[in-house]
Formats: C-alpha cells, sequence, structure tokens
C-alpha cells in the first residue's frame, strides 16, 4: 500500500511537522509513504533532513484552481495537463490531503479522484463557514469528494466543524475519527538547567516572572492581544517579561507597540524555534490568545514542560483545557481577565506548583507519542480494510 501525504502549505509550522511523523510512522507500520507539497521558504532544506532519515519527500506544486478564484480556469487546466500527469506516475493507492484551513487541499483532493485514487482528509483547523461561490466551484468540490474513505481531526471542534461546512459533500459511511496531535513528553520536560541556560541567552534575570507565547505573529493567534494583556499584568508585576517565540507578517506592528510602549527591556522576539523544547522550559506561565484553534499543539507542549498554562475559549484550545487542571481559559476580548488569571498563578508559588504537576501528568496521560501512533495506526487500517 502506497499512501502519498500532501497539503497546500505556505511556511514551516506544526501542519508540515506533523505530517513528516506521519510519514515516519506509516513507514515504520509497513506502509510505502511520500510527502508531497508545494514549493515555500525553507522547504528545500528541510526537505534534505528529511533525506538524511531516508524519507521520500518531494515537491508537488498544485495550482491552486479551487482555492483562488482569479485565475482558477487557468489554473484548472495546467492541473489536469500536468499535475494529474505527476499524480498518476506517483502510483498511489492512497492520498492523504490535510486541510490547514476551510479551502485549502481541494484542488489536490481533486486531482486524486480524477486518478480513480482514493482519499483520506486531515482537518487541523476549526474552519470557518464556507459555501461554493459558484457552481463550477459546487460541481468540481462535489467530484473531489467524492472519493474520500476516511477523515480525521485533531480536535471534536475541529472535526465538528468541517462536517458541518462540508457536510453535502461528503460521502456516506464515511470512517471518521478524533486523533489529538501529540507531544513527544521526552523531548518537552520541565529542565531547571535549560530554565537557567535560556534566561541567560535571553538576558532575563533567573528571578523574573516570565510569561511566554509560543505561536505565528499572525492573525489567528492574536499577538495584539496578547501585548494588551501583558500591559495590564505589568501595572501589578512591573518586573515581568514576555517572550514572543515564532514569526509572521504582524511581526513588525508588534515590534513597533513594543517600542512605542517603552516594553524593549521587558520583551524578547526569539522568531522560529526549532528546538523550542529548549524554550519553554525558561517560563513560568504559557499563553495562547489565538482567535481559533485546530488544536493548539503548543499548549500541550507547554504543559509537557510542566508549565500552567492560559488559552482563549475558542475551538482546540477548549478541547484540551475544559477538563484539565492545568490551566484556566479565558474571554477573547477581556484583557483583565486575562491579567487576572496570570497574576494568580504568577504570585501563588503554590498554585504553580499544583498547576506545574498537574500539567506534566496531563500531557503524558493525554497526548503522549505512543497514544497518538496507536490512533493513526488504527485510522489507516480501518480505511485500507474498506478499499
Amino acid at each position: 500500500m502506497k499512501i502519498l501525504l500532501t497539503s497546500l502549505s505556505g511556511q514551516l509550522g506544526g501542519l508540515e511537522l506533523r505530517l513528516a511523523d506521519e510519514l515516519r510512522l506509516l513507514n515504520s507500520a509497513g506502509y510505502k509513504s511520500t510527502l508531497a507539497l508545494n514549493q515555500f521558504p525553507g522547504l528545500a532544506d528541510w526537505f534534505e533532513e528529511l533525506r538524511t532519515e531516508n524519507l521520500d519527500v518531494k515537491i508537488w506544486d498544485v495550482p491552486p484552481f479551487l482555492e483562488e478564484w482569479k485565475h482558477r480556469h487557468l489554473n484548472f487546466l495546467k492541473a489536469r495537463l500536468l499535475q494529474s500527469h505527476w499524480l498518476k506516475k506517483q502510483q498511489a493507492d492512497l492520498v492523504h490531503v490535510a486541510f490547514a484551513w476551510t479551502e485549502t487541499g481541494r484542488s489536490r483532493l481533486w486531482l486524486a479522484h480524477k486518478n480513480n485514487i482514493p482519499s483520506v482528509i486531515s482537518v487541523h483547523n476549526a474552519f470557518t463557514p464556507w459555501s461554493p461561490p459558484s457552481k463550477w466551484h459546487e460541481k468540481r468540490t462535489k467530484e473531489a469528494f467524492s472519493s474520500v474513505k476516511g477523515l480525521y481531526g485533531v480536535s471534536k471542534s475541529a472535526l465538528d466543524r468541517f462536517v458541518s461546512i462540508y457536510e453535502k459533500f461528503l460521502p456516506e459511511n464515511i470512517y471518521t475519527k478524533v486523533i489529538h496531535n501529540f507531544v513527544d513528553v521526552n523531548r518537552f520536560q520541565p529542565s531547571s538547567l535549560l530554565r537557567q541556560e535560556t534566561r541567560n541567552q535571553l538576558d532575563i534575570p533567573q528571578d523574573a516572572p516570565v510569561i511566554g507565547s509560543v505561536g505565528r505573529l499572525d492573525e489567528q493567534k492574536n499577538p495584539h492581544y496578547l501585548l494588551d494583556c501583558f500591559l495590564e499584568i505589568r501595572k501589578k508585576i512591573p518586573e515581568c517579561y514576555f517572550v514572543f517565540v515564532g514569526q509572521g507578517k504582524l511581526e513588525n506592528e508588534i515590534r513597533q507597540r513594543v517600542k512605542n510602549e517603552k516594553l524593549t527591556s521587558f520583551i524578547r522576539f526569539v522568531g522560529f524555534q526549532k528546538h523550542i523544547e529548549n524554550i519553554i522550559p525558561a517560563f513560568d506561565l504559557h499563553m495562547l490568545l489565538s482567535l481559533r484553534e485546530g488544536f493548539g499543539i503548543a499548549t500541550v507542549e507547554a504543559m509537557s514542560c510542566g508549565l500552567p498554562v492560559i488559552g482563549t475559549k475558542v475551538p482546540g484550545t477548549s478541547d484540551i483545557l475544559e477538563i484539565s487542571s492545568a490551566g484556566i481559559l479565558v474571554p477573547l476580548d477581556d484583557p483583565q481577565f486575562v491579567s487576572n488569571a496570570a497574576i494568580s498563578i504568577l504570585s501563588s508559588t503554590d498554585k504553580q506548583k499544583t498547576m506545574s504537576k498537574a500539567a506534566r501528568q496531563e500531557a503524558m496521560e493525554r497526548f503522549s507519542k505512543g497514544i497518538w501512533e496507536k490512533e493513526i495506526t488504527r485510522f489507516y487500517d480501518g480505511v485500507c480494510e474498506k478499499l
């Protein structure tokens, strides 16, 4: 059984890293697998790293005829003439299309259908509503989904949202499953040594309260709201520091705000970090105040490092924290509420210790790699039994 994993990607992030993890797992489980992505900055270097592991990775630039409106007819023609032929040469028995957002993936899904290859879908975000903008789109979307045999979401919220959007296109009796993203609890763990070393590197006092946030600096991750909340927190804890881990189109705006608020001495920007397991242990608290999440892997990675966590009450993050003793869910529009929640944690050593212990335990019991591996294997075995 040969499986082709693919997605419409714009940058190297959590989705792409998870597809690589799935590629490794499928190979170890006896499936012959390939990861095929469109080109984006940094892809070539990453692919070279994956090839050193003897992983099969390829460039597949599919013109986005079902994702972009302006050149849809020209892109459709290019895809049919060129990319359909490329896909046929791969001799795949199953195509896995990962949807990072509402529309991203449908062109690839259609090409799989066109080549009579069954497909599965993974859903990695809680999508906003969508409806076909034209009969042309509706027809091809219906065709694209007609060959889908399985569907999994990284959270119940993500899966439910996807089904509600595409319900009329999904085949009956499709195999569905919720498979949470995992955290490598051996890689992400508490470390007093890393805490000390990283704070030294970032020029942060060892005894200062430190809040961190791992996430892209873009609209979805809501960095302006993070900064609003930090300003409120500093009214009570003026010695507090904040660390942004990530990069994105809003970075210049956030940096300018930090400069305008005269907070340069208390805020660190460390960009995209390949080894964020070395950074997170330096924090006392992790905050992810996204507008929406499919799952919120950064929250779980922080929990695995023994950190109390705060997250907005949105799909994905709520799936993690609603039954958790390690974190607090907060509203999207109340910096004072968030500030009070953060201060209640940072100002109480006993509360920090209790939440820290719960965080590490929950990460191991609910989100370990071993659990994810079993669920992914069961999913593919279940789909393949019906082919």
